[in-house]
């Protein structure tokens, strides 16, 4: 238990908050998959961010410019903001989805 502990605050640490992605509109407003827009992640490059809304639950995939899927987060509709951590060649970078507040 304490490894599995230990492990998860290192990943944490390692883990920054590098990117933002402000938004105009709430996630309630989505309808199927929407392209949320590309943003730059040091060590991949522009990075594609998509969501889908099922009901109250929000999905968010990011995928790289080969479109592989390297980051995936499940959210609630209603929040403020969505992070999302993606895999890129020097770690685990996180992504802070600011809904309605461009």
């Amino acid at each position: 238990m304490r490894f599995v502990a230990a492990t998860l605050l290192m990943v944490a640490m390692a883990c920054r908050a590098d990117s933002e992605l402000r938004l105009a509109f709430p996630p309630d407003q989505l309808s199927g998959t929407t392209e949320l827009g590309a943003i730059e992640v040091e060590g991949v490059g522009p990075v594609l961010l998509t969501a889908q809304k099922n009901g109250g639950q929000l999905v968010v995939h990011a995928q790289d410019p080969s479109g592989k899927v390297i980051g995936r987060a499940e959210s609630v509709v209603g929040l403020s903001d969505t992070p999302i951590y993606v895999m890129t060649s020097g770690g685990l970078k996180k992504i802070t989805i600011y809904w309605g507040s461009e």
